[in-house]
């Protein structure tokens, strides 16, 4: 290892320790994030040196700011990145970067980055990640304002009671609107608690017009998500092959939600050879849990766990605005004046008109909305305003529905 590496390495380990928050870390190739169980698969099958990645000595720092809402309550954060280039080689095809990504106060410093960096090797990377559990993967950044629903996510997925003799959840069911994102949601969780996204299912493919094949899809999905690195199973619209035997007319219906209780049941008896970590976990979402099979929803299959997702509240439209506001705004300089400041200040700023106006609003028509006066500003050649959030708003509120689900937005 050159000296250059240890000193990243003691970097690493001296900020983790004194840091009073999170240090998280992700290797890209492209625009693509390398999963960190292929980083480990690399280390395990590859060289001796290990070296999987050369870094550039040119160095970008930048803030990214993103909000949470907990409660109901709005909150602001600050995150310092740092953004080393790498150089491509055995590894790489091409241009790439490691990220190093710590949260901080709005108000202090971003910690410097050792002068000496060239190289370091995915052994040195995966050693500074085991130095501190807190080490993890850059946060994703799919959903905003479902903060309070990711950590229930993540409890579903990493608490277990197996040592105090008790069985551990291994099911749970999203329901809510089409738009509200629960698809999003699942996939950005696995990839921090994971570095990856699920296997995933959408139950509307796995309807077959041959007997049987539905059946075996979904074993050979079970199958697969088991042996996977992501030890869970993700199936969107589970209603389509999960509803009610007792309103169905059609034979291959009954069959197929057979077949799903049963690989449901095997869950708990195939996790008694595994650690209790690797325990297979299974999350389904639904937009009409009415139609779905009572068996399916009892506690110990998909009833472990019932999450609501629904529209956004006004506190989670405004992290929603800023989210994509933010995202523009750290990929170039398209924002006026006052959505800037939303962007890197306070969300609050933000127009209390623009956040009455999507009363009704999914995050999807949000992002309808913000992609409707995107394209608006750029014809007329200028910079985003917030009269373009408000046009926006015009030409797209025809196409919600008329009422709203649930009570207050």
């Amino acid at each position: 290892m050159s000296e250059s590496e240890t000193e990243l390495d003691e970097w690493l380990i001296d900020t983790a320790a004194e840091w009073p928050s999170d240090l998280q870390l992700a290797l890209f190739n492209g625009d693509e994030r390398i999963k960190r169980h292929q980083l480990k698969s690399l280390v395990q099958e590859g060289s001796e040196s290990g070296n999987t990645f050369s870094l550039t000595s040119d160095a970008e720092t930048r803030d990214r700011y993103r909000c949470t809402v907990v409660d109901d309550q709005l909150d602001h954060h600050r995150y310092h990145q740092m953004i080393i280039p790498t150089t491509p080689d055995e590894f790489h095809d091409g241009q790439g970067e490691l990220v190093i990504e710590i949260q901080g106060d709005p108000h202090e410093t971003v910690p410097q980055l050792p002068s000496t960096i060239d190289a370091v090797s995915a052994e040195l990377l995966l050693a500074a990640q085991r130095s501190k559990n807190h080490l993890s993967s850059v946060r994703s950044t799919r959903v905003a304002g479902l903060d309070t629903e990711k950590q229930r996510i993540k409890e579903f997925l990493t608490e277990s009671l197996a040592s105090w003799g008790l069985r551990d959840e291994t099911g749970m069911l999203l329901e809510g609107p089409p738009g509200t994102g629960k698809t999003e949601l699942v996939k950005e969780t696995c990839e921090e608690l994971y570095g990856d996204v699920p296997v995933t299912i959408s139950g509307p493919e796995v309807l077959s017009r041959w007997v049987g094949e539905s059946e075996a899809t979904l074993r050979r999905m079970f199958t697969k998500a088991r042996n996977s690195p992501v030890p869970v199973l993700y199936i969107d619209e589970v209603d389509a092959i999960g509803s009610s035997r007792a309103n169905s007319t059609q034979d291959y219906t009954a069959q197929v939600v057979s077949q799903l209780l049963v690989l449901l049941d095997g869950i708990e008896t195939k996790s008694s050879q595994r650690n209790p970590s690797e325990t297979l976990k299974v999350i389904a979402s639904t937009n009409t849990k009415e139609i779905l099979d009572t068996a399916l929803i009892r506690p110990g299959r998909l009833g472990d766990g019932n999450l609501s997702i629904d529209r956004p509240s006004s506190s989670a439209r405004y992290a929603i605005f800023h989210h994509y506001l933010e995202t523009i705004h750290s990929a170039s300089d398209a924002l006026d004046e006052e959505l800037k400041k939303v962007a890197s200040e306070d969300p609050n700023l933000l127009s209390d008109t623009i956040i009455s106006q999507t009363k009704r609003y999914t995050g999807a028509d949000i992002e309808v909305l913000i992609l409707t006066a995107a394209r608006q500003a750029k014809r007329s050649s200028s910079k985003l305003t917030m009269r373009h959030l408000t046009d926006a708003h015009s030409a797209t509120v025809n196409e919600l529905p008329t009422e709203s689900a649930g009570s207050e937005y």
